[in-house]
C-alpha cells in the first residue's frame, strides 16, 4: 500500500492525517486534540482487509490483554479508572492501525517531513515577524540566569508557536529527528533542489537555535551516541561523520548559552529539593541491607548545611521534576522490581510523596508530571519495571536488522530524546513510532 497508488484526494487525506496527529500531536481544534485523527487510518485496515488478517489481529491483540493482566497483577483491579481503559482501547488500535499500515507512513516518510519543515518555516518566519518584543532574551535577567531557561531569544514573542506546541521541549519531541533524518541523508535524496536546501537551512536555524530547549541538544547529543555505539560496524562513513557534527554542534551550542549546559549540572543539586526522604521507609531490615537502598538514601539525603531554602531557586522546574521523577522510579524498582502496570504512574508517584518532606511549596510541585514522570524512562520504569529490558532488547534487534539505516537514524532519535525527556506514550507520538520500528524492521521479505 503507497500514497502514491491512491486517488488525490486519498492522497491528500491520508497526508493531512499524518501530519496533523504525528507532527502537531499537541495542536487543539474546538476541543479536539490533532494526536485522534491517526484513529482515522483504522478505514485503510477496511479497505485492504483479508481474512488472513483476522489471525493475525488476534495475535496482535494478545498484547493488551497481557497488559491488562500485568496491571492488575500489579495493582488492584478496582483501581484501574477511566482514564485506564481509554488509553488501553487506544494502545490497542494503534496496534491494529499500524500492523496494516506502517509501510504507508515509512515509504513517504521523506515526502511528509518535507511538508513539516515547511509548515514549521512558515511559524518561524511568522513569529519573526509578528514579534511585538525585542527578538533576543535578556540574558542579564536574574530570573532567566537562576531558572536556567534554554533560550537564546525571547519567548515571549512565541504566541503562535504555543498555539501549536506547549512548550519548545514538547517540540523537540519529533522534531529532533525530522532534523537528525534530514540532515544525515542530505545530498542523498531526489527531491534536494536549491528551493529544498534553502527551506532545510531554515528548518535547521528553527530547531537549533530559534525554539531550542535543551531537550533539543541533549536529546540528539545522547541519539547519535546510542547510534555510534550500537550501529558503529553498520554505519557508513558519510553517517558518522554527520552524527559526530550533530553532537559537536549541539555541545557547542548548548555551552555557548550557559543555562542550557547549566541544565545537567543541576541535577548534582536535586538534594537541595528535600529536607528529608526515607525511600526505605517501609522495606524490612534485610532489605535496607541492599547496596543500591544505602547509596541513594546517602545521596539524597545528604542535607547542605545552613540551607535557607534557596536551594530550589537555583535549580530549573524542568530539572527538579526530572531528578524528582528519576529517583521515584529508582525508589519504585526496588520496592516493586516489575512496577505498577500501564498508565499507572500516578499511584507510585502519590506513594512516593508520602515520604518526602519539601523545602519548596509542596503542593505546586507534586502536581507536575502527575501521570508521566517528565520522561518516558521514569514512567516506563515505574509502570513496568525490569520489563523494560524486554523492551529494550526488542528495539536493539529492531534496528540491528538494519532495513533502512536511515529510517532507523529517525525512530531512534525520537525514542531517546523522549526515553530523555517525554510525556507519556501518547505523546510526541511515541508509541506511534516505537510501534512503526518494531512492524517495519520485522517485515517477513
Amino acid at each position: 500500500m503507497d500514497l502514491l497508488n491512491y486517488t488525490r484526494f486519498s492522497k491528500i487525506f491520508i497526508s493531512t492525517i499524518l501530519i496533523a496527529s504525528f507532527f502537531f500531536w499537541e495542536t487543539d481544534y474546538l476541543n479536539l486534540n490533532f494526536r485522534y485523527f491517526f484513529l482515522l487510518l483504522i478505514l485503510y485496515n477496511f479497505l485492504d482487509f483479508s481474512k488472513s488478517d483476522i489471525k493475525i489481529y488476534l495475535y496482535i491483540l494478545c498484547i493488551p490483554v497481557i497488559i491488562y493482566i500485568h496491571s492488575i497483577l500489579s495493582l488492584e483491579s478496582k483501581l484501574l479508572d477511566n482514564r485506564y481503559y481509554l488509553s488501553l482501547i487506544f494502545a490497542s488500535l494503534l496496534l491494529l492501525i499500524i500492523s496494516k499500515n506502517y509501510n504507508i507512513i515509512v515509504k513517504n516518510l521523506t515526502q511528509l517531513l518535507v511538508i513539516y519543515i515547511t509548515l514549521v518555516n512558515i511559524i518561524g518566519l511568522l513569529t519573526i515577524f509578528l514579534s511585538d518584543e525585542k527578538l533576543l532574551f535578556d540574558r542579564s535577567n536574574l530570573e532567566f540566569a537562576h531558572n536556567s531557561l534554554c533560550t537564546i531569544f525571547n519567548q515571549n514573542n512565541f504566541f503562535i508557536f504555543r498555539k501549536i506546541f506547549f512548550e519548545p521541549s514538547h517540540f523537540a519531541f519529533i522534531n529532533n529527528s525530522v532534523l537528525v533524518y534530514l540532515f544525515i541523508r542530505y545530498r542523498g535524496l531526489k527531491i534536494e533542489s536549491p528551493i529544498y536546501s534553502i527551506n532545510l537551512i531554515f528548518f535547521i536555524f528553527f530547531s537549533l537555535v530559534f525554539f531550542i530547549a535543551a531537550t533539543t541538544f541533549f536529546g540528539i547529543i545522547f541519539s547519535m551516541i546510542f547510534l555510534l555505539a550500537i550501529m558503529w560496524k553498520k554505519l557508513d562513513k558519510n553517517i558518522v561523520k554527520r552524527a559526530l557534527y550533530l553532537i559537536f554542534i549541539c555541545l557547542f551550542i548548548s555551552i555557548s548559552v550557559e543555562t542550557c549546559i547549566n541544565r545537567i549540572l543541576q541535577l548534582s543539586q536535586i538534594n537541595n529539593l528535600y529536607n528529608k526522604i526515607d525511600i526505605d521507609r517501609e522495606i524490612d531490615t534485610k532489605e535496607k541491607s541492599n547496596f543500591f537502598t544505602n547509596i541513594i538514601n546517602d545521596v539524597i539525603e545528604e542535607k547542605i548545611n545552613n540551607n535557607d531554602n534557596k536551594g530550589f531557586n537555583t535549580v530549573n522546574f524542568s530539572t527538579a521534576v526530572q531528578g524528582h521523577s528519576f529517583m521515584l522510579a529508582i525508589s519504585t524498582l526496588l520496592e516493586k522490581p516489575f512496577g505498577y502496570g500501564f498508565q499507572n504512574y500516578q499511584y507510585s508517584f502519590d506513594k512516593f510523596n508520602e515520604k518526602i518532606n519539601f523545602h519548596i511549596d509542596r503542593d505546586t510541585f507534586i502536581t507536575y508530571n502527575y501521570n508521566d514522570g517528565a520522561s518516558i524512562f521514569n514512567k516506563s520504569i515505574v509502570e513496568f519495571g525490569l520489563l523494560n529490558l524486554l523492551f529494550f532488547l526488542l528495539m536493539i534487534v529492531a534496528l540491528k536488522k538494519n532495513r533502512d539505516i536511515y529510517v532507523n537514524i529517525f525512530f531512534l532519535t525520537a525514542i531517546i530524546t523522549q526515553l530523555i525527556r517525554g510525556a507519556g506514550y501518547f505523546n510526541g507520538s511515541f508509541l506511534i513510532i516505537y510501534l512503526l520500528m518494531i512492524f517495519y524492521n520485522f517485515e517477513k521479505k
